[in-house]
Formats: C-alpha cells, structure tokens, sequence
C-alpha cells in the first residue's frame, strides 16, 4: 500500500537533499495488531528508541544500516512514524547487554528483564522454525531516532 502524500511531504522535510520519499522503506514492529500499536505507541512518545528483531524478521534478507531511513507502520499498513536508524548490529542474544536495553521502555531497561520477556516472546517464534533459541543465536539490534512527527509537547 503506497503512503499518503501528505505523510510523504512532512518527511522530505528530514530526508536528505534529492532522496526521494517514495522509495522509503516500510516496517511493522510486533506480530499482533496489538502489539505493534502498543511498541508503535511507545516510540511515538519517545518511551522507546530501538528494537531487536530475529533476523528471519526481514523478509527480503536485508537487514537496516545506520544512516538509513524507514517508516513504521501498524497492521493497515498506515504510517505511524518517519526514523533514522543511528546504530544496527548482529549480535548473540548472550551479548545483549546494559547498552542494548537502554533504547526499550523503562520495563526492560534491566538485562534479566529484557532477556525473559524476549525469550518468551521469541521461543515459539523459533520453534515454528524448527529452531531453539539459544544465547548463540542472533538478533538484530537497531537503535533509532523519531524524525517525524514531533514528540508529544512539540520539544525537539
């Protein structure tokens, strides 16, 4: 589904001079309805600025780069937000440390928090592919900055 033209013009404003806003790369967070609002809902009000995914999460295989751009959007495909992905890696889920989880909500910013809600977030999503998660396995880091809209209050 193409985005609306009017989301389109707000983030030409914050794209780089002749990087065209059409060609902006899609992405929707969470495998619920639910739950995507709720992580879109978090990021919007700047309560999040990152998330982990299992690789097998980019469907094309390629996965996002610092200085990239991307729209979040919810389950009907509709823009929520415009980010900048200032940081990515590929690390072992056993490395996930104190500097990861400082770009998830106040609930996860502990390591032993963060590791058992994603371990049961990510144990069946492994096991449907005939996978165990271990600390071996990899995830996909990506700390981001909101670009548009602005945050709730209109500060920076």
């Amino acid at each position: 589904m193409p985005l609306p033209e009017s989301f389109l013009a707000e983030c030409r404003r914050f794209l780089p001079p002749g990087m065209p806003a059409e060609g902006l790369v899609t992405r929707r967070l969470g495998r619920t309805p639910e739950l995507c609002e709720r992580l879109n809902g978090y990021i919007l009000a700047r309560q999040k600025t990152g998330v982990f995914s299992e690789p097998g999460d980019f469907p094309d295989g390629r996965l996002p780069r610092a200085g990239e751009f991307a729209v979040l959007v919810n389950f009907s495909d509709e823009p929520r937000c415009l980010i900048r992905y200032e940081e990515c890696a590929v690390l072992p889920v056993g490395l996930v440390g104190p500097e990861h989880v400082a770009v998830e909500t106040a609930a996860l910013r502990d390591v032993a928090a963060w590791r058992k809600f994603h371990r049961d977030y990510w144990a069946p999503v492994f096991a449907a592919r005939g996978r165990t998660l271990t600390d071996d396995e990899p995830i996909v880091f990506q700390r981001f900055t909101v670009l548009y809209p602005p945050p709730p209050g209109g500060g920076p």
